[in-house]
């Protein structure tokens, strides 16, 4: 895609993300590396930053979403409505995994305990506890993954999400550089 200020400079602006298969990689070595079975990515700008799936709904957060990854799985799952079908089949990424749900919060937290299901009984899952959904979500899901038959360790994973975002690829970088220089020109035109 072009952009064109008003100096009549022509700026482009890259429309597939590079880095995807490098940043889904860090993030299974990262959560290799501290022992974590799970990850469980509710706020908005980690479930875009990892699964670059943007939503119809962003303002509405009776449909939730979540993005959750596994070190057992190479592909990060998205859960989301079944009314985004459309919108995940514009946009295919073959490193994310979309899972439809037909209806609300509980019905969302069911998709992804079932997705999380076969963890073994006190697997390690972090959370990001993100202000969406009000935290009507979240707290299902870890009732869920609290029963007595999963005792899964939930935790908090702000830590292992900073270390990951500390490193940029050079796909991020140059996105990075060439939004800056866009940003710079727009102001001083």
């Amino acid at each position: 895609m072009q952009i064109k200020l008003s100096d009549g400079e022509q700026h482009g602006i890259a429309s597939t993300c590079l880095g995807e298969a490098e940043v889904i990689a860090r993030l299974c070595a990262n959560i290799a590396d501290a022992n974590v079975d799970a990850v469980i990515l509710t706020s908005w700008q980690n479930r875009d930053y990892y699964s670059w799936f943007r939503t119809l709904f962003w303002t509405l957060d009776t449909r939730p979403l979540l993005a959750i990854a596994r070190r057992d799985r190479a592909r990060i799952a998205i859960i989301i409505s079944s009314s985004e079908e459309r919108n995940a089949q514009a946009w295919p990424n073959r490193h994310v995994q979309p899972m439809y749900h037909h209806g609300y919060t509980e019905v969302a937290v069911s998709a992804a305990g079932e997705f999380l299901n076969d963890l073994s009984a006190g697997a390690a899952v972090r959370f990001d506890y993100g202000p969406n959904m009000f935290r009507r979500g979240p707290i299902a899901l870890i009732d869920y993954l609290r029963a007595a038959q999963r005792k899964c360790r939930l935790s908090h994973q702000a830590d292992l999400i900073w270390q990951q975002r500390l490193v940029k690829s050079q796909h991020e970088l140059a996105t990075k550089r060439q939004a800056r220089r866009i940003a710079t020109a727009s102001f001083f035109c």
